[in-house]
């Protein structure tokens, strides 16, 4: 332990301090605000709430507009869609419908040519077929009935029964023996020469006399009856 001592200690003045005292936990008394004050701030109160109404109305409204446009415009856009649409669709509808016309009277139109050239052909084709079946008809008459020449040679002993001068009578050999058997007893035969000619097919027959020739041989009738239709249907000799 040192035995030097210590200075002493000067302590502050005891004017320099005071007693400590436990604060007060009473509240204090509000104050009473003034009548400018209380003014301020109810108006502040007031815009305040001003703009809070403007702002859930604003918001209230844009979303009931929001709504109401969209609907509005839904509905506009779908009548206008749809008119635009049906405008489109019988337009369509229409120009599609002429279309089809036009083809089916095209159609028809070829058809009906179709026919004509159908039935014309057809036409041709019966007169054809009638004039081949007249042909065998004719070849079957004479096969049957070969006799039938003699009413050809009759006609034509009358067409020059009044010229004396003797004729010449050209037959197919078959024939010359049936006309002198049938007509023996005719005066005219006297006058005239028959002669035999296989070229002349049966049934027909060519005469020269003093007028000019006679030319009565299937062939050249039956030209002349084609002739007669308009038609070229060439003779077919009988086999």
């Amino acid at each position: 332990m040192s035995d030097k001592w210590l200075p002493s200690t000067t302590w502050p003045p005891t004017d320099s301090w005071a007693r400590w005292k436990m604060a007060s936990f009473e509240r204090p008394a509000q104050e009473t605000p003034l009548p400018v004050q209380l003014a301020e701030e109810q108006e502040q109160a007031r815009l305040a709430a001003r703009k809070k109404a403007q702002a859930e109305g604003y918001a209230q409204g844009h979303a009931q507009g929001l709504a109401e446009g969209t609907r509005t415009g839904l509905k506009t856009g779908h009548e206008q869609g749809y008119q635009a649409g049906f405008s489109e669709g019988h337009a369509a509808g229409r120009a599609s419908s002429l279309n089809e016309t036009e083809q089916l009277q095209s159609l028809l139109a070829a058809c009906a040519k179709a026919l004509e050239s159908i039935e014309a052909e057809i036409g041709q084709s019966l007169i054809s077929l009638a004039m081949q079946i007249a042909q065998r008809v004719v070849h079957g008459a004479l096969a049957i009935e070969p006799e039938k020449i003699l009413d050809t040679i009759r006609d034509i002993f009358r067409l020059d029964a009044d010229h004396p001068a003797p004729s010449r009578l050209m037959v197919n050999p078959a024939d010359l023996e049936l006309i002198k058997a049938q007509l023996a007893d005719d005066p005219n035969l006297n006058k005239w020469q028959i002669l035999p000619d296989p070229s002349i097919e049966r049934g027909g027959c060519i005469a020269e006399t003093a007028l000019g020739d006679i030319d009565a041989t299937l062939q050249t009738r039956w030209r002349r009856v084609t002739a007669a239709l308009g038609r070229d249907h060439p003779w077919i000799a009988a086999t």
